[in-house]
Order: structure tokens, then C-alpha cells, then sequence
């Protein structure tokens, strides 16, 4: 059963200001209707189902309380679309970040090995020093030797 009150009556059972009773009667979370003079006037459900006529303010309040409880529901239900929304496109930049880690971990082999220092010669193993052997990178014996350059500093232009 339903109490018909006037928005100040409503505003005042629901512990609402008329304001706030006016925007939920635009959004539609509170019942209402216009008698034949154009005023509103709000349906509020009875809680108890009684029907004697006695608007009690624990009567309407649960009405109120209903859709202050329809309110927060909407509002969570919004911020988890929102949420929705970014994990996705967290989602999309962890894909890509993935992307060009998967791309530069590939270029590693292509990297130069760092260049050996004349004071420390590369050893096949045999304590021949390499001699007879080519070792791609290294300078030949009759060429100059070139300083050692950091692969870093090629890679970001300081060389």
C-alpha cells in the first residue's frame, strides 16, 4: 500500500530535503504523480502493509531507505564498469609493454660482445692465445686496435 505525500510531507518522512526528494522523482527512484492542480505528489510504500490511515515517519522511511539502498547499488554497479574499463586497458598496455620487451630481448644476440682489452688476450683454451684462429669482433693483429666502447652507449647515441 502506498502513502500519497507532497514533496515537504515526503521530505520530511524520508529525512530528506525537498531538493534531494525532487531529483530522485526526476530520476525515477521515487513513485509520483500530478493531481489535476499539476502538484506532485509522492507515493510512498508502507512497510508493513497496514492500511489504517496512520503515517507513521517508521512507515515511510522504509521506502526512503529502499531506494537510498537502489541508489548505492547503481553507484557500484557504475564504478565496477568503470573498473572494468581500466583493467581492460591496463590490460592492453601490459600486452604492449610485453610486446617490446619480447622485441629488444630478441636484438640481444644481435648486440656486439664487448671488446677485450690488449692486456687481457682471449684464450682458446689450449694457452694458444686464438693464434690461427679468427675471432669475429676482434681486430686483426696488423690493424689498430680500437678503444673499448660500451654497447649501452652505442644504443643511446653518446658514441
Amino acid at each position: 500500500m502506498y502513502d500519497r505525500l507532497a514533496v515537504p510531507e515526503a521530505a520530511q518522512a524520508l529525512g530528506l530535503t525537498e531538493g534531494a526528494i525532487r531529483q530522485r522523482i526526476q530520476r525515477g527512484t521515487l513513485e509520483s504523480e500530478r493531481d489535476e492542480d499539476g502538484r506532485v505528489h509522492v507515493l510512498v510504500r508502507r512497510h508493513n502493509g497496514r492500511d489504517d490511515g496512520d503515517k507513521t515517519a517508521s512507515d515511510t522511511r522504509f521506502n526512503g531507505g529502499f531506494n537510498a539502498h537502489s541508489e548505492a547499488v547503481e553507484i557500484l554497479k557504475n564504478q565496477n564498469e568503470f573498473l572494468k574499463g581500466q583493467l581492460e586497458a591496463e590490460r592492453g598496455a601490459s600486452a604492449e609493454l610485453r610486446r617490446i620487451v619480447a622485441g629488444l630481448v630478441q636484438r640481444i644476440p644481435e648486440l656486439e660482445a664487448p671488446q677485450r682489452s690488449p692486456d687481457h688476450p682471449q684464450t682458446d683454451g689450449d694457452g694458444t692465445g686464438g693464434v690461427g684462429h679468427a675471432v669475429p669482433g676482434e681486430a686483426q693483429e696488423d690493424a689498430q686496435p680500437r678503444p673499448e666502447r660500451s654497447w649501452w652507449r652505442r644504443w643511446f647515441g653518446f658514441e
